[in-house]
């Protein structure tokens, strides 16, 4: 809209260009400053040390900008083809890429402002939940850059009435501002029904005090469908699942590319943000720990003289950090191992173990590749120890159930069907050995990964099994999906939660290793095995 305006009355694009840039960045900064102001004033409210307080916001409003802008520059390669990933390109978009994108802005300023958190000794949730209150508002403002400069307009919007026809591009910019302001006010209310007991009286069950205003009318009219999120976190969840939703629905009138599935690259990652969100508020309501009262009492430092029962700030700082850092650092380090060993096997540095070939040696080299996968999976044991977790018990199987001869069902016949689909290659019989050896690696390996360390880890945050299991179960089939797409990713997604249920129910890993070593006797037996002419 800018940029039209100017080019009618500028002939010089360079300085057009320049001015509608400057204005871009402008919008952008003054969200963030608003933003920062709006958060100050509350943390000032809720009573921390105005010093404090200071330093916190303007280290995060100096940082914001540039820490976002570097990411949203590093976000730009989700715009390629996965194909045309590498480093060069990743580099390049960091040092000169012109592709932005929001969702990746978010990434490092966020993980700044937990590291920040961390050092000012705050108290975590209620300061993150301050913060995503306010994320909105700056992308409304920032927002505003979008719709003076043209970007992100969406598609073409044709209409008739009463024999005229009007042809317009649809002003995606405008529809994210209003979406994000009325996020804003719902988040807002939340946030004050959680930490502070809500700002309108009610004189009946559902009813608005007569002296409330239009604009707390309308902020509660917003909120009401949300009136279950009462526990912390639940402006998180909130912000994660409304930005998500609305962002999904968005897409289908701007003009990005198809990725997968009939869907969009921002779509698929808003997916991801509905169900985070969506996880997030689940753990909060079923977990008391993150019970609120109407007001929350600051853990600060305490006048000389007076007792309490609350254990010091050093101490509860430190019991969190106990609490989480070990789920977060392990699923952290799997998540590069994996992207490190799909970059390998993509680019071809290393051979993935489980294809065929027709020489013998090479088979039983995959055993060595495989190794370090294998030594790996015992060191993550490492991580149950850090976080005081026995596992021992876990190798001893004394108790039997019948989800055990369940899976031993499954695993048998799926195994059986996969080797019997095709005739075996008489003269590969000597390829079993390599094949029982991998199907025992690879079945240690995984139970433990994912059945063992991933599981009690999650346990110790998570008090309902059946989310653990969910969540054990979407991180195991997660690599499958790069393996086999999305079918073979699904039956991993299910089987995962059959091998959870018999670790649960066995009290043990071990019928989970018994199991999972039918089952790739077969997935891994039938390349080996068969003929590639005739293995699909």
């Amino acid at each position: 809209m800018l940029k039209f305006v100017l080019q009618r009355y500028l002939f010089d694009y360079h300085q057009v260009l320049s001015i509608v840039n400057a204005v871009y960045y402008f919008f952008i900064l003054l969200g963030i400053f608003t933003a920062s102001f709006f958060f100050y004033r509350r943390m000032l409210q809720a009573g921390y040390p105005k010093r404090k307080v200071t330093s916190f916001v303007l280290m995060m409003a100096l940082f914001f900008f540039p820490l976002g802008y570097i990411s949203s520059r590093a976000g730009g390669i989700l715009h390629y083809p996965l194909k045309s990933w590498s480093l060069e390109l990743f580099y390049t978009q960091i040092t000169s890429g012109t592709l932005h994108t929001f969702h990746a802005s978010l990434i490092l300023p966020v993980a700044f402002f937990f590291l920040l958190t961390v050092l000012f000794r705050f108290a975590e949730m209620r300061v993150v939940d301050m913060a995503f209150m306010h994320v909105p508002l700056a992308h409304a403002i920032g927002r505003l850059g979008c719709l003076s400069a043209g970007c992100c307009w969406g598609k073409p919007l044709s209409f008739t009435v009463f024999g005229s026809h009007f042809s317009f591009t649809n002003p995606v910019p405008l529809y994210a501002i209003l979406a994000n302001l009325t996020i804003f006010f719902i988040l807002s209310r939340i946030y004050n029904r959680i930490y502070i007991g809500g700002v309108v009286q009610k004189v009946a069950s559902g009813v608005l005090s007569d002296q409330a205003g239009l604009f707390i009318r309308i902020r509660e009219w917003l909120a009401w469908p949300f009136g279950l999120i009462r526990n912390k976190g639940g402006v998180v969840g909130g912000y994660l699942v409304l930005y998500g939703t609305v962002r999904f629905l968005m897409e289908f009138i701007r003009t990005n590319r198809i990725e997968a599935f009939g869907l969009t690259q921002p779509q698929l990652i808003m997916l991801i943000f509905i169900m985070t969100g969506t996880l997030i508020l689940l753990l909060t309501q079923k977990n008391p720990r993150y019970l609120a009262p109407s007001s929350e009492v600051l853990l600060g430092p305490l006048p000389s003289g007076i007792k309490t029962e609350h254990k010091p700030r050093n101490l509860l700082l430190r019991s969190r950090m106990n609490r989480y850092f070990p789920l977060v650092s392990y699923l952290v380090c799997m998540f590069v191992f994996m992207g490190a060993v799909l970059y390998l096997v993509s680019r071809g540095y290393v051979r993935w173990p489980f294809t065929g070939s027709a020489r013998l040696a090479t088979v039983y080299a995959s055993i060595m590749t495989y190794l370090p996968l294998f030594i790996l999976a015992w060191l993550s044991l490492l991580w149950l120890k850090w976080a005081r977790i026995p596992f021992v018990k876990q190798f001893a199987w004394k108790k039997f159930s019948n989800v055990f001869f369940v899976g031993i069902i499954i695993s048998s016949w799926y195994s059986m069907y996969l080797l019997m689909r095709n005739p075996v290659d008489s003269s590969r019989t000597a390829v079993w050995l390599p094949v029982i050896i991998l199907s025992l690696l690879n079945a240690f390996s995984e139970e433990i990964f994912y059945r063992l360390t991933l599981f009690e880890l999650l346990r110790k945050f998570v008090r309902s099994t059946l989310f653990v299991n969910v969540i054990q179960s979407a991180v195991y089939a997660l690599p499958h999906y790069f393996i086999g797409g999305l079918q073979f990713a699904s039956f991993a997604f299910l089987y995962g939660m059959l091998l959870g249920l018999i670790k649960e129910k066995n009290e043990s890993i071990v019928p989970c290793v018994v199991c999972h070593f039918i089952i790739d006797l077969g997935n891994i037996g039938a390349p080996l095995l068969l003929r590639p002419a005739i293995y699909f």
